[in-house]
């Protein structure tokens, strides 16, 4: 079943997908840049591995980026062959050329005032291996100055390249809105 899309930004259909978006009153709250990368961490800092903080650090760089519009941040620790699947389109991005032309609209968006924020941030890591998971909110105003809010959910699965964690993999996805 499919749901008709109306007054929003490319930028906006992009991140968030066809599922429906709470219509809210814009407040001063709701526009504030918030000044934490991720707004909570499951546990604390010294019941995490070394890999985890290191991980939780990546994470937050990568929203660091993402707030100040920094491409090349956000490039960042990203395999040259990352696939990511996103909403709505395309399903699929091959390579990191597709990873990069697929931010250049969200920027925007960021640009004229949008909001980005984590929170419930898990990271699972194994020796080489490992996978993150976290809850993403997003605000801003759509095309007709509304305030809108969307949440949605991230997935990152990482490797260790010569000490390094690397992103190979990352899936942002929503609720479709069934029960």
């Amino acid at each position: 079943m499919s749901r008709k899309i109306e007054n929003r930004p490319a930028a906006w259909v992009r991140f968030d997908g066809i599922s429906e978006i709470k219509q809210i009153k814009a407040n001063a709250k709701m526009n504030k840049k918030s000044t934490s990368a991720i707004k909570s961490y499951p546990v604390t800092a010294s019941h995490r591995s070394k890999d985890d903080t290191n991980i939780h650090k990546l994470i937050e760089s990568w929203i660091r980026a993402i707030r100040t519009e920094n491409l090349d941040g956000i490039l960042a620790n990203h395999s040259s062959d990352i696939l990511m699947f996103d909403l709505p389109g395309p399903v699929q991005s091959k390579g990191i050329d597709a990873y990069k032309r697929s931010w250049l609209p969200f920027l925007d968006w960021i640009r004229n005032g949008g909001g980005f924020d984590l929170s419930e941030v898990t990271v699972t890591a194994g020796d080489d291996v490992a996978f993150a998971t976290a809850l993403i909110h997003c605000r801003g105003t759509d095309a007709n100055g509304k305030g809108v809010v969307t949440e949605g959910r991230l997935t990152i699965g990482l490797r260790k390249i010569d000490g390094q964690w690397i992103v190979m993999h990352e899936h942002h996805s929503e609720p479709s809105g069934t029960t």
